[in-house]
């Protein structure tokens, strides 16, 4: 596993001229935007699902001196929210709450974003999970998951962006 992610990381420094760079299955951004930001974007679809399409965003952001901020944007080809929509859900990294109650935005009826400001909280959380999980209403059924497989290489090269 560390071979893997010390090659992770090298491949992404020796690439660091190019925009972006595939990383264990996420597409990671080689080099800071010019706000600051790196992207990592996991996509794929879900055969348990109708091989609906899931996309997972990841925006690792530093305002000044500060701590680094994570906007997540989960989309989901199912869901049908109006641009604007805020809703509220439990964000857990497999079966562990990180947030209670965060809120949410639709960005567009497919996508719900939310920022969180313990951005590297929730890198290390994330790091280690397999999926991430948005419970509705505090209720078991209404919730919908996301893969996020080989997250540790994907966040440490997210990681190494802003460096």
């Amino acid at each position: 596993m560390k071979r893997l992610l010390v090659a992770a990381l090298l491949t992404l420094a020796a690439g660091s001229g190019a925009q972006a760079e595939m990383v264990a299955g996420w597409d990671v951004n080689a080099k800071a935007s010019a706000e600051g930001v790196c992207t990592a974007k996991y996509a794929y679809r879900d055969k348990d699902d109708n091989n609906a399409e899931n996309v997972v965003t990841l925006q690792l952001g530093r305002t000044g001196e500060g701590p680094r901020s994570l906007t997540v944007s989960l989309s989901y080809d199912g869901w049908d929210w109006d641009k604007g929509e805020t809703v509220e859900a439990d964000l857990l990294i497999d079966d562990d709450v990180f947030a209670h109650g965060a809120k949410w935005e639709a960005q567009t009826k497919y996508v719900l974003t939310s920022r969180f400001r313990s951005g590297d909280e929730l890198l290390g959380v994330m790091s280690r999970g397999e999926e991430i999980v948005l419970n509705f209403d505090g209720d078991e059924d209404d919730t919908a998951s996301f893969k996020i497989p080989n997250a540790e290489q994907a966040l440490a090269a997210l990681q190494l962006c802003q460096r």
